[in-house]
């Protein structure tokens, strides 16, 4: 656990330093397209060889399971939350509805509802991921491996894959990837229709 903290800790750190250092001199957004390609390969090369991914159908009850505990938990924690944050329910849904993918769900409730409630998107679902990194190696040997897909929401084919694939076993990398592409798609979908509201 430690060794995660010091790890965010110093990645915060030589991001910051490494951003006002390039933001004058470089092309910041290539830089961004240039390391999300190099996940997708990395990711796509994980998934060719991945020796389990003939067994795909045995793990589809795996991602089905994912998928509807991450909406469903985030559904419920939908209400104490609009209570205790004192915001209306709506908010609160599209909040939860963004499942962990908070670059899509803080801006666009920036610009749908107010920046207060794209703020709050934001660091909720920023403190999701963080969360499910932080705790993923107790959370998997505990409850096991959906329980580490769930907790990630969308980001389980990104950004949380690797701790999946480490803390779950690497018979999990597709189901958490799919689980995660599904949930992208719902959350944009959810987020617009609660927000509408």
């Amino acid at each position: 656990m430690i060794k995660f903290v010091l790890s965010l800790v110093f990645g915060l750190i030589v991001g910051r330093l490494g951003y006002s250092f390039f933001c004058y001199s470089f092309d910041v957004s290539f830089l961004e397209n240039l390391l999300i390609d190099l996940l997708l390969i990395i990711v796509g090369s994980i998934i060719v060889l991945n020796e389990h991914i003939l067994k795909f159908k045995s793990y589809s009850k795996v991602a089905l399971k994912s998928i509807i505990s991450a909406v469903i938990g985030s559904l419920i924690i939908a209400y104490p939350s609009s209570i205790l944050l004192n915001i209306p329910f709506n908010v609160s849904l599209s909040i939860v509805a963004g499942f962990g993918w908070y670059s899509f769900t803080g801006p666009f409730l920036s610009r749908a509802i107010s920046l207060e409630a794209g703020t709050l998107g934001l660091l909720a679902n920023l403190i999701r991921e963080l969360i499910t990194m932080l705790t993923s190696p107790f959370v998997g040997k505990r409850f096991g491996p959906i329980s580490i897909i769930s907790g990630g929401g969308a980001t389980a084919c990104d950004t949380t894959l690797p701790f999946v694939i480490k803390y779950g076993g690497e018979e999990y990398a597709i189901p958490a990837i799919v689980s995660g592409l599904i949930l992208s798609v719902a959350a944009t979908i959810l987020v617009p229709f609660f927000a509408q509201f």
